[in-house]
């Protein structure tokens, strides 16, 4: 017998469970869709990253998931390419096996170790503290922030968002980085502590308001003998700040800033050789 609820008379309280029922039954499925879940790393079974009972809760994280990697006594290692929403790293050792890590919302790394392969980061902010970078880094985020760590593979790093972002320094950089701005705001280095650049450093802003500042305040930034600093292929429309910005060296820089928006400022402390 086939039933026709149109043609069924239903009662007011029956007709209001009914729906009731049904817009929970809804409400499950929106929120069992959009779930997300935080993992935390815990070894248990080894270092495979892509190992369910190698976290707290059980499963494999996924793009809309968060992941927590404390100090344990196995490290994770990566066996391909992974997406997640949010990373947090703390005292532990990363291994990407030439692998790419990516994010959606955010990444924080503390006093850890991140080896071979690349990561890509972005969404809100990616935060490099206290942590040797043995991988390759792409981050495009509203915020960044760099202090006490040291990279030895390439960075490329572009600042979305309109916050001044003060980077307390202390880092070395043995490869070459690029930082963009597109959004306004400051993207200011060497807030308290020197940089060391021993590798060329490359420098755009797509955003007239967009400001880069070397030296901020306490510390120095020291460009390593050999090494450049240049404009970046997407020119530079902003404002080039250069304070305690000391060249080791007798290289001749040339610095073009796009005609008409841009402004390049050679404060206090600085030592270049430009023509």
């Amino acid at each position: 017998m086939r039933l026709l609820l149109s043609k069924v008379k239903i009662g007011s309280g029956l007709k209001q469970r009914f729906f009731l029922l049904l817009f929970l039954c809804c409400l499950f499925s929106v929120t069992k869709v959009f779930s997300q879940t935080t993992y935390t790393w815990t070894g248990s079974s080894g270092s495979d990253w892509g190992t369910a009972t190698n976290w707290s809760p059980n499963g494999i994280p996924g793009s809309a998931d968060s992941v927590l990697i404390n100090s344990t006594s196995v490290s994770p290692s990566l066996s391909g390419n992974v997406s997640i929403a949010q990373l947090t790293i703390n005292s532990a050792t990363l291994t990407l096996n030439g692998n790419s890590l990516s994010t959606s919302t955010s990444a924080t790394f503390s006093g850890s170790v991140v080896t071979a392969g690349t990561l890509n980061l972005n969404g809100s902010l990616a935060d490099f503290g206290n942590t040797v970078f043995n991988a390759s880094i792409v981050s495009t985020t509203s915020d960044v922030f760099f202090y006490g760590s040291v990279f030895n593979q390439p960075v490329n790093s572009t600042k979305t968002g309109s916050s001044d972002n003060y980077s307390d320094g202390g880092d070395t950089f043995n490869a070459d980085i690029n930082f963009t701005v597109s959004g306004i705001g400051y993207f200011a280095l060497e807030y308290n502590f020197d940089d060391t650049f021993n590798g060329n450093i490359i420098v755009s802003s797509t955003n007239p308001n967009g400001i880069i500042i070397f030296g901020t305040r306490g510390g120095k930034a020291y460009m390593a003998s050999g090494e450049l600093i240049s404009i970046g292929s997407q020119g530079f429309q902003g404002s080039l700040q250069l304070q305690n910005f000391i060249q080791q060296g007798s290289d001749l820089l040339q610095l073009n800033l796009t005609s008409g928006t841009s402004s390049l400022y050679l404060d206090a402390g600085t030592i270049l050789m430009v023509w």
